[in-house]
């Protein structure tokens, strides 16, 4: 397997005016690899992810892809991996709308999904398909992540940051999704509660009091 990391986290502090988050945070995610992000309530969980994607800002280096991220290159590397936070924007009026909105933008045009396909995907995370005429604004906050989700393989991400993407799921939804995260096509850092999951992926980032400890999970790389 091709070890060389896709995301590469190297003494990254972040701090907000004088309150530190997080504190010399180091480490790599190879391709295929799943780390799973821990730790308690309010420890800076999501605001890791965040920084990756240029949320918010941040000392060290953090690269994507082998491209450093910088005020420069932040449109580039957000257009190379998928995000799903817990309350994603869909960013339209309809689900349909939603799920096609990338597609009407020139970066992705010629990536226009067959209807096939997008159902397909509906039916594997156990949306049904009246959903696309749905208003987006009336969706749980599941049914937004899975959107989410289904809209970044459209677009053919194969490296995903999610973000306690199980919570609100039931055992079979959650099951399925799972499922299919854990495929070896997909690089995958996820803030996780979830102990079965987080035993399933391949490594545990544990942040405590600001810094983080990775360790090896019981899934093999």
């Amino acid at each position: 397997m091709d070890t060389h990391p896709l995301i590469s986290y190297k003494n990254v502090s972040i701090a907000f005016g004088k309150k530190s988050v997080l504190t010399d945070i180091s480490f790599d995610l190879g391709k295929s690899e799943k780390i799973a992000v821990t730790g308690p309530s309010g420890c800076g969980k999501s605001t890791l992810l965040k920084a990756a994607l240029g949320f918010v800002p941040f000392s060290g280096k953090i690269f994507v892809h082998d491209v450093e991220v910088t005020p420069h290159s932040i449109d580039a590397v957000r257009g190379s991996l998928g995000y799903i936070f817990q309350e994603p924007v869909l960013g339209a009026d309809t689900v349909e709308d939603a799920l096609y909105l990338p597609f009407t933008l020139k970066a992705h045009h010629s990536k226009m999904p067959d209807k096939d396909r997008l159902h397909a995907l509906l039916d594997e995370f156990l949306l049904p398909p009246d959903i696309l005429r749905h208003k987006a604004k009336d969706l749980s906050g599941g049914e937004k992540q899975r959107l989410a989700l289904i809209r970044s393989l459209l677009i053919g991400h194969d490296l995903l940051l999610v973000d306690e993407i199980t919570a609100a799921l039931d055992a079979l939804t959650r099951r399925k999704v799972v499922e299919h995260l854990l495929l070896p096509r997909y690089t995958l850092l996820t803030i996780a509660h979830d102990e079965q999951f987080v035993r399933q992926c391949n490594a545990t980032l544990e942040i405590q009091a600001g810094t983080a400890r990775l360790a090896a999970s019981g899934a093999p790389a």
